[in-house]
C-alpha cells in the first residue's frame, strides 16, 4: 500500500505494516544501493549534464586533496555539481533516474526506513510480529524463512492455483505443469 507521503508500505498478517524497503533488506537487498539498484539502471553522465536530485551510485573523492565529495547514494544538488566542477571531475555514476518525471517513493520509502542492513531488518520484522520475544539473528532469519519459503505455507492446492491463473491472466496449457506457484 501507499500512503499519501509516497511511502510504500507491506502488510504482513494484515496487522503489521511496516516499509517495503525492510523486507527488500530482509531478502538480501541490504544496502540503500542495493534497493536503488533493483528499480532503476546506472550510467557515467558528464557533472554539467546531471540534475539537482539525482542520486549519486559512487563515491566521489578530490584527486588532488583525497576529500570524499560526495558518498554514494547522496541527492546531488546545485552545491555538490558546483564542487565536482570546482575539483574537475568530469564524470560521475548516477541512478537512470529523473527527479522530475519520475516520482521519489523509493526515496521517500527509504527515508522511512529505519533500519540500514539485512540483521536490523529481521531483527524489525522479527520483533514487530513476535513482540516480547528477544531476537537473536539466527531465530530471526529462520522465522523469517519458515514465514515467507515454506513450500506448505503456500500451497494453494488445485483450486488456489485456478484462482491465481484467472486472477494474473495466465491460461496454463491443459496437461503442463506451468502454474503461478
Amino acid at each position: 500500500s501507499m500512503d499519501i507521503n509516497d511511502v510504500m508500505y507491506v502488510h504482513i498478517d494484515r496487522k503489521r505494516k511496516f516499509p517495503v524497503t525492510i523486507l527488500l533488506r530482509a531478502l538480501g537487498y541490504s544496502s540503500d544501493e542495493d534497493i536503488w539498484r533493483l528499480f532503476y539502471g546506472t550510467e557515467k553522465r558528464g557533472v554539467k549534464s546531471i540534475k539537482p536530485g539525482q542520486i549519486l551510485m559512487e563515491d566521489v573523492v578530490d584527486k588532488r586533496t583525497g576529500e570524499i565529495l560526495a558518498e554514494k547514494t547522496a541527492t546531488i544538488d546545485e552545491s555538490l555539481i558546483e564542487k565536482l566542477v570546482d575539483s574537475g571531475i568530469k564524470t560521475v555514476e548516477v541512478l537512470t533516474y529523473d527527479p522530475l518525471e519520475d516520482a521519489s517513493v523509493i526515496g521517500n520509502t527509504l527515508r522511512k526506513d529505519p533500519t540500514s542492513n539485512e540483521k536490523e531488518a529481521l531483527e524489525r520484522i522479527y520483533c514487530l510480529l513476535r513482540p516480547g520475544d528477544p531476537p537473536n539473528i539466527e531465530t530471526a532469519r529462520s522465522f523469517f524463512e519458515r514465514m515467507f519459503f515454506n513450500e506448505k505455507r503456500y500451497n494453494l492446492g488445485e483450486v488456489g492455483r485456478y484462482r491465481m491463473n484467472q486472477r494474473l491472466d495466465i491460461n496454463p496449457q491443459k496437461g503442463t505443469q506451468k502454474t503461478v506457484l
